[in-house]
C-alpha cells in the first residue's frame, strides 16, 4: 500500500510540475520577444517570483534588467530578508557587537564570547533549542503566572500587609513595590512566599491564622508546585523529543543505505559485501551527487538516452529514477532465492511422485 501510495504521489507531483512546465513554456513564447521594460509591473513581479532573477527574460545581452524600479526594490527587499534570516550571520553580527562593546565600554563583555561553544556541540544546540522551540507555550504559561502572581500582590497588599515588613523596612508599601516582593521571595524560595513572610500563630489571631493558611498554602501549591514545574515539564519534555529526534536521525543515517532506504541488517545478512561494501561501491552518495552535477553541467545536445531520461526527471523533480527499496546486490539473491525455491518444488514433486508409483506397485502385488 505504502508503495502504491507513493506511486500514486509522483504521477500526481509529475503531472502538476508538467503543467507548471507548460504555463512557463507558454510565458515564455509570449515573454521572449519582450524586453523587461516592455513589460508591466506585475508581470516582471511574477517573472521573480515564479523563475528567479536568472530568468532569461531578465538578463538579456548579459546584463541583468528587472524593467522598472518596483521589482528591482522587492528583488534587494528579498535579499535583505533572506540575509537576515540567516542563522549565522546573526550569530556573527552578535559576536562582531559583543567585541566592539568589549573594545569601547568594558572588557567585561568579552566573557560572553565564551557562549561561543553552544554552536560547536549539537548537545548544547538542543539544550538552547529546548526553550526557543516552544516558545510560544512557555510565554502564554508565564503570563498565566504573571497574572497569578498579580492576584496574590492584590490580596496581600489589601489584606495581609503587615506581614510584608522584613526589619524596618515596609516592602508592600505600593502596590508596585508589593507586586516586585513576591514575584522576587514568592518564585526564589522553595515553600513560596511564606518562607519570609512575619509567622502568625493559632493563639494570636484565629480568622488571620487561617487567612494566612490559605494565602501560603495556596501559593505553595498553584505557583510552587503547579506552574513551575508546568514550565519545567515543558523544557525538559522539549529536549527529551530533540534528543530522541537526533538518535532516530542518527540511527537511521548509520543503519539505512541514502539512497535506496534499505538497512543494515538486510545487507549483512543477504549481500556480498554486507552494508559497508554497499553504501561505498554500490549506492555511493558522492558518486550520485557528481552524476547530477555531471548531467547539470553538460551540454543537453550531448547527453545519451539514460543521461536524457535521468535529466528529465530532474528538471520534473521526479525520483522515480533513484532506486527506492531496490539494490542489484539484492535482486541476485531475489532470483537465486527463486531458482532455489523452483528446484525444492520440482524435488517435492518427484518425491511425490516416486510415492504414488511406490502405492501403486503395492496395491496391484496386493491383488495378484
Amino acid at each position: 500500500r505504502a508503495m502504491i501510495q507513493e506511486s500514486k504521489q509522483r504521477e500526481e507531483q509529475s503531472r502538476r510540475n508538467k503543467d507548471n512546465q507548460n504555463d512557463d513554456d507558454e510565458n515564455n513564447e509570449l515573454y521572449k520577444d519582450l524586453l523587461p521594460q516592455e513589460l508591466s509591473i506585475n508581470e516582471t513581479r511574477h517573472l521573480l517570483r515564479t523563475k528567479g532573477p536568472e530568468a532569461k527574460e531578465f538578463n538579456k545581452n548579459n546584463e541583468r534588467n528587472f524593467g522598472n524600479l518596483v521589482t528591482t526594490a522587492e528583488y534587494y527587499w528579498i535579499c535583505l530578508i533572506f540575509l537576515l534570516n540567516h542563522l549565522y550571520l546573526k550569530y556573527y553580527l552578535i559576536y562582531i557587537t559583543v567585541s566592539v562593546m568589549g573594545l569601547t565600554v568594558s572588557k567585561v563583555f568579552y566573557c560572553l564570547h565564551l557562549l561561543d561553544v553552544v554552536g560547536r556541540f549539537a548537545t548544547l544546540q538542543n539544550v538552547i533549542q529546548s526553550v526557543t522551540l516552544n516558545r510560544f507555550q512557555l510565554l502564554m504559561t508565564g503570563l498565566l503566572g504573571v497574572i497569578i502572581l498579580y492576584i496574590y500582590t492584590v490580596l496581600g497588599y489589601f489584606f495581609l500587609n503587615h506581614y510584608f515588613e522584613f526589619g524596618e523596612q515596609d516592602q508592600c508599601a505600593t502596590l508596585v513595590k508589593c507586586y516586585i516582593t513576591v514575584i522576587n521571595i514568592g518564585l526564589r524560595n522553595g515553600g513560596g512566599i511564606a518562607d519570609k513572610l512575619k509567622e502568625v500563630t493559632y493563639e494570636d489571631n484565629q480568622s488571620e491564622y487561617w487567612a494566612r493558611f490559605a494565602y501560603d498554602l495556596t501559593f505553595f501549591l498553584i505557583v510552587i508546585i503547579i506552574l513551575l514545574n508546568i514550565i519545567f515539564g515543558i523544557i525538559i519534555d522539549t529536549f527529551a523529543e530533540l534528543r530522541d529526534t537526533k538518535k532516530a536521525i542518527d540511527e537511521d543515517m548509520g543503519n539505512k543505505c541514502f539512497i535506496c532506504s534499505v538497512d543494515r541488517y538486510t545487507f549483512d545478512r543477504n549481500a556480498k559485501g554486507g552494508f559497508q561494501h554497499h553504501i561505498e561501491y554500490d549506492h555511493n552518495v558522492w558518486l550520485y551527487l557528481f552524476y547530477i552535477l555531471h548531467l547539470e553541467t553538460k551540454d543537453s545536445t550531448e547527453l545519451d538516452g539514460i543521461e536524457s531520461f535521468v535529466y528529465e526527471k530532474l528538471k520534473a523533480d521526479d525520483t522515480s529514477w533513484v532506486p527506492v527499496m531496490r539494490a542489484l546486490s539484492l535482486d541476485n539473491l531475489d532470483q537465486e532465492e527463486k531458482a532455489e525455491d523452483a528446484l525444492k518444488a520440482r524435488i517435492q514433486s518427484i518425491e511425490n511422485l516416486a510415492l504414488l508409483v511406490a502405492s501403486k506397485l503395492n496395491v496391484s502385488e496386493a491383488q495378484t
